[in-house]
Order: C-alpha cells, then structure tokens, then sequence
C-alpha cells in the first residue's frame, strides 16, 4: 500500500470503540458534555442514530434500505439491554451515541485536510455525508448547494494554511479550524467571544481532537515509512507561512 489513508484508518471499527470507550470513562469521572443541551426525550433516539449510522458505514455493510433498518434496530436493542440488564447510565450511553457520530463526521468532513486549495473535502462529496444523504436520495438538490458553500467556506482558510503546516499539528490544528468556523458565529452574536475562553466549549469538540491526533498519527506514520519529510517545501507555502518566511520563521514538521 503506497499510502495510508488517514479517513479510513480513522474509520475502523476498533479505532472508534476505543475512542469511544476513553471518552465515555472521561465523562463518567468528569460529568457529560453533550447531555447539558439535549433534552432526553430526544436524546436517546439520536444518540442511537449517531452510533448506528457511524458504525454502519465503518463496516461497509451493503447500503440498502432494509439493511440500514435492520442495522438501526440492532443498535437500538443494543443499546436497550445495555440500559435494562447492565445498569448503564443512559446519559453516559447518550455521550458514547454522539461521541461515535461526531468523531466519525469529523473524521470525514471537518478534518485537518481542509487545508488542502482543491483537494479539501467537499471537493466531490456532501459535507451532511454520503451515508446520510444515501438514506433520502431525492434530497441530493439540496445537499450539493450545501455541499458547494461548504466548500468554499474553507477556500480562505485553505490559502491561508500551508497544507500539513500548523493546521496539521495535534491540538493546534484543532484551535484553528474551530476558531475559523466559530468566527462567523461570534460576528453575528450567537457565541460571544467570551465562550472561546471557557473549558466547556472545547470539551464540545473533544471528537475532533481525538480524530486529528489520529489523522495527525497516520500521517506522520506514512511519511516516516517512506523516508520523506511530514511537511515537504515542495508543498506550497500558505499565505500565513509565506508572511512568517520573509520574517525568518519556520514552522514545520
């Protein structure tokens, strides 16, 4: 295999049961995360939808619509005996649920290869996800509009990263992407800046985080192997590493 790809490293079922195991012991010592803006009534049925979903396309199960139910009503029974027989707390349950769907879309669609001018996701697939677009086909006319603006959204970001530069860096690259995409948000007032400060608005994106050092992991791993720099100057110089350039600074891998 000449490269590693990152997304489906990111995608294999053992990598996210334990991603998801780690986050579900940290809720439990440190109190939930995503159940502070859910109400339960509508809790459960999407934390099931998350885990199912995530997990479904990690095991590339045959996407037809029967499968898909069938898959959903295992996961929900799963889910069930997990609550009833073992006297699992359903708010842990409910952060597992969403920690599975939101590290398997980030994985995918908000990763640090936003970075890339044209290659960067949204290129050829829907940011609302091939898996869920697959279910309401009819819906494509509104999922490619969504998918462009996507898109393009990320086209400053992406001249202003040079690509596997900072945006690629555990942590860093994180900060940076949340902070692009909150910006927006604190413009017009639905997230005040002071927020940015707050521990709890980062405890959020804990999924992100675990899949970027996961993403950061394999491709530091695939460079290594071949004897090649992480961060090559062949790669073109965002417009951030161009300005730190002409002031001799250098930050790569």
């Amino acid at each position: 295999m000449d490269l590693i790809d990152n997304v489906a490293a990111n995608r294999k079922p053992v990598t996210i049961i334990a991603s998801t195991a780690a986050f579900v012991f940290f809720t439990k010592d440190h109190g939930h995360v995503y159940g502070r803006f859910l109400e339960y009534d509508y809790s459960e049925l999407i934390s099931v939808a998350f885990a199912s979903l995530a997990l479904y396309s990690s095991i590339n199960v045959k996407r037809k619509l029967l499968n898909k139910a069938i898959f959903f009503a295992l996961t929900f029974i799963v889910y069930k005996v997990l609550i009833v027989n073992f006297k699992i707390d359903p708010g842990i349950l409910l952060e597992g649920g969403l920690f599975i769907g939101l590290y398997y879309y980030s994985s995918r669609y908000f990763q640090p290869d936003l970075d890339q001018v044209q290659m960067r996701p949204g290129m050829g697939s829907f940011p609302v996800g091939r898996e869920i677009s697959s279910f309401i086909p009819m819906m494509m006319f509104i999922w490619w509009p969504i998918n462009r603006a996507w898109f393009f959204f990320w086209t400053p970001y992406a001249h202003l990263m040079t690509h596997r530069g900072i945006s690629h860096w555990p942590i860093i690259g994180t900060v940076t992407r949340v902070l692009y995409i909150s910006a927006p948000f604190v413009v017009f007032d639905v997230i005040s800046l002071e927020a940015l400060y707050k521990v709890d608005f980062w405890l959020y994106f804990f999924p992100v985080f675990v899949s970027d050092f996961n993403h950061f992991a394999v491709d530091y791993f695939d460079s290594a192997r071949k004897g090649g720099a992480f961060c090559s100057y062949v790669i073109p110089r965002g417009k951030i590493s161009q300005f730190l350039s002409k002031l001799g600074i250098r930050l790569t891998i």
